[in-house]
């Protein structure tokens, strides 16, 4: 279990490095699930935090639903799939 743990750890950490680095469509797609879900709420709290302290939350709400958008696009299911 502790094996287990350090590579979910060592997953996420790459994952949020990553983050920054790739297109979304990209790095949604490249990896697992539960790591997306678990970063991406990392990175969201960060942005609307910021959002609220700049009073852009409009703003980026809306970029929030463009970004959706792009990744439950058609195709986007099979390329999650590995379809």
């Amino acid at each position: 279990m502790v094996h287990f743990s350090l590579v979910s750890q060592d997953t996420i950490h790459r994952a949020f490095n990553d983050y920054a680095r790739s297109p979304r469509i990209n790095w949604v797609t490249s990896w697992p699930g539960q790591v997306v879900i678990c970063v991406d709420c990392m990175y969201w709290t960060k942005e609307v935090g910021d959002a609220i302290g700049k009073g852009t939350l409009r703003d980026y709400s809306q970029q929030c639903t463009d970004e959706l958008m792009k990744v439950r696009g058609d195709g986007c299911a099979g390329v999650r799939s590995g379809a």
